[in-house]
């Protein structure tokens, strides 16, 4: 039985669904386990963790924007250019962002796109990205980084184990040069 807790600390950003906890508590018979240290960010991000792949967005045309009496519909057209250790190379200009407002004011977005380029052996490969959030307008404006869960399919053959047997997340950061997506991995 906890004699009493040292730290809590508890961050949800915007209605997103990503929350994380840091606790730290005694016993009486002395301290259990070791806690991570608390992210570092750096303009409000987490620099402690090295993304997988980090991803800029380019908007390439105009949105195209539907609205009813039972929410909205935005199409948001984009290419880019990604890093990372695992790959390098180009966002193809094809990808949109579909965002769904729905009558509870709930904006669903659902980037779905195509990278190509180089995997981390020199092989030429493609990556398919579908990038799901989830956000609660009616707590206020989405605020950045926002929070995703993305699925990969890849072609090349060294980076199926590792993207297709893993589970990952996204944070969305506007930074100094534009809007960028990065991929970390969940740890088990």
């Amino acid at each position: 039985m906890p004699l009493f807790p040292i730290l809590s600390r508890r961050i949800q950003n915007s209605g997103s669904i990503a929350i994380d906890f840091w606790i730290l508590a005694f016993y009486n018979d002395g301290y259990l386990g070791k806690v991570p240290d608390p992210p570092k960010y750096v303009g409000g991000m987490d620099v402690s963790r090295t993304p997988v792949f980090d991803i800029k967005i380019d908007i390439t045309g105009e949105t195209v924007h539907l609205k009813t009496e039972n929410g909205q519909v935005d199409m948001i057209p984009f290419r880019g250019t990604v890093k990372g250790p695992l790959f390098e190379g180009i966002v193809e200009p094809c990808g949109v962002d579909t965002q769904v407002v729905n009558a509870a004011k709930v904006r669903h977005m659902s980037a779905r796109y195509m990278l190509t380029g180089k995997d981390h052996e020199g092989r030429d490969a493609h990556i398919y990205v579908e990038n799901n959030g989830w956000f609660d307008e009616r707590t206020g404006p989405m605020t950045m980084p926002f929070h995703t869960v993305p699925i990969f399919y890849t072609d090349s053959p060294a980076l199926i184990p590792y993207l297709h047997r893993n589970q990952f997340e996204g944070e969305g950061h506007m930074l100094e040069d534009g809007l960028h997506i990065l991929f970390f991995q969940v740890e088990p």
